[in-house]
């Protein structure tokens, strides 16, 4: 996934769309895209949805999650998740890390 998907909207595993990638946040080790910042609405923010979970999908983006988990998922900041903020983010996607 590159920075062209800056700008797209996201849709959820159903189809159904969640809001649009405002950046993307890079593993501060492999400076690897890990998580795509979504803006989710006006009051609710930003999440971070991870990169691996989203595919190209005719000019927007699709996730592998529905928009309920997207917008349970803790609220962060755009930039570098701190560790605490990783550990939430994981344990709330069910990802194990390695």
């Amino acid at each position: 996934m590159t920075a062209v998907l800056v700008g797209r909207p996201v849709l959820d595993r159903e189809g159904e769309k969640v809001g649009k990638v405002v950046d993307l946040i890079s593993d501060p080790q492999t400076l690897q895209p890990q998580w795509a910042a979504v803006k989710v609405g006006l009051l609710k923010g930003n999440r971070l949805v991870p990169i691996g979970a989203m595919q190209e999908e005719e000019g927007a983006v699709r996730s592998t999650y529905t928009k309920d988990q997207i917008d349970s998922a803790p609220p962060v900041e755009i930039g570098t998740p701190t560790e605490t903020e990783q550990r939430q983010l994981f344990e709330h996607y069910g990802i194990h890390p390695d």
